[in-house]
């Protein structure tokens, strides 16, 4: 008879330099989040511009659409400013590493990924959320670009 042993596996952590992130869909994904903001910010719209994003860092160009949808709902329903890094900043933001985290999540099949959110989304939000999380994900993944299991980021102090 055969005995279960548990394998204890511990996640890495998110890194703090938006040069540490892999060559992967969390990669891509900052790209297109950084390009959102930046283009919001400069009254244009962010749709061709995280295509444009997405497409030089070489992911999959159809996921914007569900960049977009996600960002959007997190401009609309978040319950404070949300700090994304401008294009060329070299630190991921608190912020930042929570949406790659709950897109994560969501690539690794948690029920709700949006729950990562919590921290800063209307608690009614957090259900919407989830669908384009995981539109998100599932479009990374069937370009063949997938997600590193991470541990939850931390809280940020004082907050």
């Amino acid at each position: 008879m055969g005995e279960i042993v548990p394998i204890h596996s511990v996640a890495t952590a998110w890194p703090g330099r938006a040069k540490q992130l892999d060559r992967t869909a969390e990669f891509i994904l900052r790209r297109g989040l950084r390009a959102w903001v930046d283009a919001t910010r400069c009254g244009v719209d962010p749709l061709p511009e995280v295509r444009a994003a997405v497409a030089e860092a070489g992911g999959p160009t159809e996921v914007a659409v569900a960049v977009n949808d996600l960002m959007y709902a997190v401009a609309m329903q978040s319950l404070r400013e949300v700090v994304i890094g401008c294009p060329h900043c070299e630190r991921l933001s608190p912020d930042e590493t929570l949406l790659l985290h709950a897109v994560a999540e969501a690539a690794s099949g948690a029920a709700h990924p949006a729950k990562a959110l919590a921290s800063f989304m209307r608690p009614t939000a957090l259900s919407l959320l989830d669908f384009p999380l995981i539109d998100l994900a599932r479009g990374l993944g069937a370009a063949g670009w997938h997600f590193r299991r991470r541990a939850l980021p931390a809280p940020a102090q004082g907050a």
